[in-house]
């Protein structure tokens, strides 16, 4: 069996695109999602899906399995870099 991967933003559409490559390169995912995400582009993939939220700690802890290969995190803000950023 492939590499195993934990997964943030997975509903996203950075996330959306990354889990579709991984699935087909044959890693096994769990990912992690927000109560009420949106996961209809993904239903039938196989994921193990933990409900948490990347900004609270404790269920980042439980939502991760031991034993990953890899994390990926496309949950992360990017609205830093926004043009109109007033920082």
């Amino acid at each position: 069996m492939g590499q195993a991967a934990f997964l943030t933003g997975a509903s996203g559409s950075v996330g959306l695109v990354l889990a579709k490559q991984l699935v087909a390169q044959g890693w096994r995912i769990t990912a992690i999602h927000r109560p009420g995400s949106n996961l209809k582009y993904l239903q039938g993939a196989p994921i193990d899906w933990r409900v948490g939220d990347v900004t609270d700690p404790a269920s980042l802890r439980a939502a991760l399995p031991e034993g990953v290969d890899a994390v990926f995190h496309p949950a992360g803000d990017t609205s830093l870099w926004s043009r109109n950023n007033t920082r």
